[in-house]
């Protein structure tokens, strides 16, 4: 062995002294105190929460089944793609004539692509157009790990203690859903097998302290794996930390807003309206295009708009002597 070992830690420590001073120029960007948005399927990390449960619709999840949803760049995306979404119409609350009819036919649009595409066997097609399953679940974040290795970029950086949003959309109907309740059912079943002495309500004790919907004294959390394709949830007693045990109520309040932070770019934020009327007009638009182009790419008649007055006869003021077809078998050109 050499002598001489280089100080990883002192050289890694002026790089990090240095970037941290560069940081100090300038002012900094504040951070979000709001609720925070993270997509978990694929993402290869293990995140322990507390589940907060939302007053008006019991629960600390919402599934969407079979959501229409289009790839694409809106006026209120700020130049990025997106993924347009169109929840059932029960979701938006009170909607004008107008506003409904906009919303079946955009419904009809997506369905219309969607269908082109699955006769032309688009392999890619997915990528534009694809009607998805969504489960939501939150809560409060105690921590979060990338057991393979963290990605270049960290997004739950300084999120702990934070109102998180999680977010699944990858998946068979209810997947999810059962990944849970297989966890569930295997948890009592473990606790049974441990002590048969036990009763059926004593064995699903653990539940009380993870799903208590107070805001006080938490002693239970929910940790789900995203490591492998599917899901999989774990229970935990015991597991919250001291000074997360309780949350403030500013931090529950940030749970009113789970729909517009899932909807992201397709929130009316002007006028605080789930149901945003620029974006499904421009999806609309974006979707008239798409089916137009395909129609022509698999050589489907596209019939042209008739002009107003198409059922209007002229008179012909054009001085031409020529033949009627009528006398002339055969036309001079």
């Amino acid at each position: 062995m050499s002598e001489q070992i280089y100080n990883i830690e002192k050289a890694l420590a002026e790089v990090l002294s240095r970037v941290d001073d560069n940081n100090q120029s300038g002012e900094r960007k504040k951070s979000w105190d709001g609720l925070r948005r993270f997509y978990l399927n694929g993402s290869g990390a293990e995140v322990n929460f507390i589940p907060v449960f939302d007053k008006n619709d019991p629960g600390f999840w919402k599934e969407f089944l079979s959501v229409p949803t289009f790839r694409g760049v809106s006026s209120q995306s700020n130049g990025y793609s997106f993924e347009f979404m169109v929840l059932p119409k029960s979701v938006y609350g009170d909607l004008s004539p107008e506003e409904e009819a906009l919303h079946k036919e955009v419904s009809g649009l997506i369905s219309e692509l969607y269908n082109l595409y699955k006769e032309d066997k688009k392999v890619d097609a997915w990528k534009e157009v694809a009607y998805r399953n969504f489960t939501l679940m939150w809560g409060v974040l105690i921590s979060a790990i990338y057991p393979k290795g963290a990605p270049a970029v960290n997004k739950f950086d300084n999120c702990r203690g934070k109102a998180c949003l999680f977010i699944f959309n990858r998946g068979g109907r209810g997947e999810v859903i059962k990944s849970l309740n297989n966890a569930t059912n295997s948890k009592v079943l473990e606790e049974k097998t441990e002590d048969p002495s036990k009763s059926d309500k004593e064995c699903k004790e653990f539940l009380y302290d993870i799903m208590d919907t107070g805001l006080t004294n938490r002693k239970g959390s929910l940790k789900v794996s995203c490591v492998t394709k599917e899901p999989t949830f774990t229970f935990k007693v015991g597991g919250v930390p001291n000074d997360l045990e309780n949350i403030s109520e500013e931090t529950a309040k940030c749970f009113d807003e789970i729909l517009p932070t899932f909807l992201g770019f397709n929130y009316d934020r002007e006028h605080k309206r789930l149901f945003n009327v620029t974006t499904f007009k421009e999806l609309r638009d974006h979707l008239l295009l798409k089916i137009e182009a395909q129609k022509k790419k698999t050589g489907v008649f596209i019939p042209e708009v008739a002009p107003e007055d198409h059922s209007k006869v002229y008179e012909n003021k054009n001085d031409l002597n020529i033949p009627n077809q009528s006398e002339d078998e055969e036309l001079p050109f």
